[in-house]
């Protein structure tokens, strides 16, 4: 992919090595659930700038950026649309005029409006909902639907369709989720990729 454009902004450095990125993954374009492996094809938020990447001294700019990492997390709790905080390093593609990110780790960004919600809630990482329960529960609760899964998830018995043993659920698979995130960012200052810390997520809880 040929990064082209004017306007680029420099990217921002994270840690020693690593560069942190704000991407959307439009679109995925190889998954091995096995490994956990995946290519991913992304693009920038409309309000961000492109982005300027120096590979081997040459720079390229663009707002479509190839990512391939491995990450269990990523291939079966991050849905297409979804806007995620990448973090790794730029390195050569195929050709001298091709460049791919190479993912570390990799945070999803919890959205802030409705739609966004409703895709984020619905990709698949909280057993009980997928996009029609989802688009229920955002309906119901409108922005504070994360406020309430947080604080008072038995607030999710006022939304139709919604038992005790789903909603038991829900809660259970949010606050595991939310403490491999935790957990995640915390051993990622320690320079450990996603896949090394969901290992030690699964041996030690």
């Amino acid at each position: 992919m040929a990064f082209t454009g004017r306007g680029a902004q420099q990217i921002q450095r994270v840690e020693d090595s690593l560069q942190k990125i704000t991407v959307i993954i439009k679109r995925f374009l190889y998954i091995n659930e096995e490994s956990g492996f995946y290519l991913a094809a992304c693009e920038l938020p409309k309000d961000a700038p492109n982005i300027t990447a120096v590979v081997n001294g040459r720079a390229f700019e663009s707002r479509k950026i190839v990512a391939e990492g491995t990450s269990s997390v990523v291939i079966t709790g991050v849905g297409e649309g979804q806007t995620v905080d990448m973090y790794g390093s730029f390195e050569k593609g195929r050709t001298d005029d091709e460049v791919k990110f190479m993912v570390g780790s990799c945070e999803e960004k919890i959205p802030e409006k409705s739609s966004g919600l409703m895709l984020f809630l619905g990709s698949g990482k909280i057993r009980g909902v997928g996009p029609k329960i989802a688009a229920k529960i955002v309906e119901h609760f409108g922005n504070d639907t994360i406020s309430v899964l947080d604080n008072e998830p038995d607030k999710l018995k006022e939304v139709d369709g919604l038992n005790d043993k789903k909603i038991e659920l829900i809660k259970e698979d949010w606050v595991n989720w939310r403490s491999k995130l935790e957990i995640i960012a915390t051993l990622r200052e320690y320079r450990i990729t996603d896949a090394s810390a969901i290992k030690i997520f699964e041996e030690f809880g």
